[in-house]
């Protein structure tokens, strides 16, 4: 009954080339789902191919995304591949825990939907799984102190609805799970439809389910406000969320280990890029050492900032629209040994700012082009390149910089700002420690940041923020940033030209209008957002 889905995150959208930030998107929202398996599009073949232009091969005729060395965020892959590994680490790690099952007797799979369509559930912080018949049949699937499934999902209890579709088989386990003392909630009222025409058994699954009302475990609710009736029942999600947007989480626990990981995601689905940012407290049910793990550098990082009660844990949470992050607990000792510097209060971490923010302007933007070869069935040349250099007083799109509306490649940023290092301060009851950030906002495609000379570590696109503070000198800071881009803009211009295996990416043309791969507005490259310097304290009490 665990749930390990594989999926193929480029296969998903119609987009030929998609960004790294759409790709995190689109694995984000599968892991907040329970997919914790994906295979990413490199190249099927690199080579040169009969009756194929540059840059090269594709299976799907320019359809779907592909990964390789013409694309000009090759050598910057690493960064998101990893922060797919290792969530996938995390993930497949233990086992899922689910707070509610929904029964689901399905006879089509025409299309993956979902069932229950309101939000309630989820922006009260409660998981759940759609539980078929032939769950039924598993070994794990059994009652205990009122918990089904306890050594997978540990389910609290499970939800009928009215009109699901309902068997014989079907009728028999519900009756089994509700004796045994696992809650049945009947969402809707009892149902009474049987999916196939037999009398007698029609008799009993109306009969069985109507005697199961006067049992004390079993409810019978109104369709709507799901969320208040399960609640009313005492049943608790192990994520209860208070945000400004929909998060969802996923819950994964070790035994061995004695952890529980969970990721925690802010859906921003429908909002504008570098939109939909949003704050707010999850009450965890564990009392165990939290830590932050990042899945962008490996780092494992005490949590300072929380409250715990007697079964417990919650903390405030400030995400980005699609950021995610892993909260892990612990209950070994394992803080204590590792990170004994940290300081467990009930009283929160203050962060301050100590100066004012300094927006980076007057940038210098070198841009290597990537150009196709002259003869586009040379697949061997990655790409033609050269460079032409932009001064910026502001950081605005290459769609708004003259030259570069259908350019791809690699944008070398740079710039300076000064900082004077601030008086040492002293303070008995508190610890302080000054940071500075820097604030990229979102990004495109990939990014990496040096401040003189030294090279961060990856960091998030959803949100590229880091504290500079170890690297800056009394003066002047310089500050480098490199991005990369996909290939769309450059190959739109020529999409009559490209062919792939005979296939030209004008395939799906009409006489009119053009259709299919490429016809898409032009994308926008580039640092999009203000980057902003912010110095601050955190006073730990």
């Amino acid at each position: 009954m665990d749930l390990w889905d594989m999926m193929e995150p480029d296969q998903v959208a119609l987009d030929i080339l998609a960004s790294c930030y759409a790709r995190g998107r689109d694995i984000s929202r599968s892991l907040a789902g329970g997919v914790n398996q994906f295979v990413i599009h490199v190249y099927p073949y690199s080579g040169y191919y009969p009756n194929t232009t540059w840059p090269g091969f594709t299976t799907f005729t320019y359809l779907f995304s592909e990964h390789g060395r013409h694309q000009p965020a090759w050598d910057f892959y690493r960064d998101s591949t990893d922060y797919v590994a290792r969530n996938q680490y995390v993930f497949q790690s233990g086992v899922p825990k689910v707070d509610l099952a929904f029964y689901s007797k399905v006879t089509s799979y025409a299309t993956i939907q979902s069932f229950y369509q309101p939000n309630d559930l989820v922006e009260a912080g409660y998981t759940y799984e759609y539980i078929l018949l032939d769950d039924f049949s598993l070994p794990e699937a059994y009652v205990t102190d009122g918990v089904f499934a306890p050594e997978r999902q540990s389910f609290k209890a499970m939800i009928v609805r009215a009109n699901d579709s309902m068997t014989v088989q079907g009728v028999e386990e519900l009756v089994e799970y509700a004796r045994a003392g696992l809650p049945i909630v009947f969402s809707g009222g009892v149902p009474s439809y049987l999916v196939s025409y037999n009398a007698s058994g029609d008799a009993y699954a109306n009969s069985a389910l109507q005697s199961l009302v006067s049992l004390d475990n079993v409810h019978v609710v109104p369709y709507d406000k799901l969320t208040a009736s399960i609640a009313a029942l005492g049943i608790k999600p192990r994520t209860t969320i208070a945000a400004s947007s929909i998060w969802y989480t996923y819950w994964r626990r070790e035994e061995e280990a004695k952890a529980d990981y969970v990721f925690v995601y802010n859906d921003a689905l429908g909002a504008a890029f570098n939109m939909g940012r949003s704050q707010g407290t999850v009450e965890f049910a564990s009392t165990g050492t939290p830590y932050f793990y990042s899945a962008w550098t490996g780092d494992q990082t005490r949590i300072l900032n929380y409250t715990q009660a007697a079964n417990t844990t919650s903390i405030w949470l400030a995400l980005a629209g699609n950021q995610s992050v892993i909260v892990a607990f612990h209950n070994d000792g394992h803080g204590r040994q590792q990170h004994g510097h940290g300081k467990e209060s009930d009283h929160p971490a203050l962060e301050t700012k100590t100066g004012d923010a300094i927006i980076l302007e007057n940038w210098t933007l070198i841009a290597e082009h990537w150009d196709p070869p002259a003869n586009l069935s040379d697949i061997d040349l990655i790409a033609v390149k050269h460079n032409t250099t932009h001064h910026l007083p502001q950081l605005v799109s290459w769609q708004a910089i003259p030259g570069l509306q259908n350019v791809s490649g690699l944008g070398y940023y740079n710039t300076t700002f000064n900082w004077t290092r601030p008086t040492a301060h002293s303070h008995k009851s508190s610890q302080r420690h000054t940071a500075i950030t820097i604030d990229f906002g979102a990004i495109v495609h990939t990014i990496h940041v040096s401040i003189n000379g030294h090279r961060l570590p990856p960091l998030d696109l959803a949100w590229v923020k880091a504290d500079i503070m170890p690297y800056l000198v009394d003066g002047k800071n310089a500050v480098e940033a490199v991005v990369a881009t996909t290939l769309y803009n450059r190959l739109k211009p020529m999409r009559t030209e490209l062919e792939t295996c005979g296939v030209f990416a004008s395939f799906m043309d009409t006489d009119e209008e053009p259709s299919g791969p490429f016809t898409d507005p032009s994308r926008d490259y580039g640092l999009l957002n203000a980057v902003i310097v912010t110095p601050y304290t955190v006073t730990l009490r």
